[in-house]
């Protein structure tokens, strides 16, 4: 079976119609909204200790939140042990 130069498999390059390689298209260049996103300019300092004061603060409340939650649970487990212990005492001695 022979291809014809029209054949969509003719060639990767060629076209559909046969007639060579297309020739590349210009770049287009990026709109106004791409550039003004393209941030180069580098962090100021008061920003970046900000930033970090920020982080600091918000990691001690949530690591006070988190040993508050499990006080919590530790001491209501060491109530209800110290119940079942006072009602075992008082089954065994009466």
């Amino acid at each position: 079976m022979s291809r014809r130069a029209g054949s969509p498999t003719a060639g990767a390059c060629g076209n559909a119609a046969g007639r060579g390689p297309r020739a590349p298209r210009p770049a287009a260049r990026p709109s106004r909204l791409v550039d003004d996103m393209n941030e180069t300019h580098p962090r100021s300092f008061a920003r970046t200790v900000v930033a970090a004061l920020i982080l600091l603060v918000g990691a001690w409340v949530l690591l006070h939140f988190i040993i508050g939650i499990a006080s919590f649970v530790l001491s209501t487990l060491v109530f209800v042990l110290a119940v079942v212990a006072v009602l075992w005492a008082l089954r065994v001695l009466l």
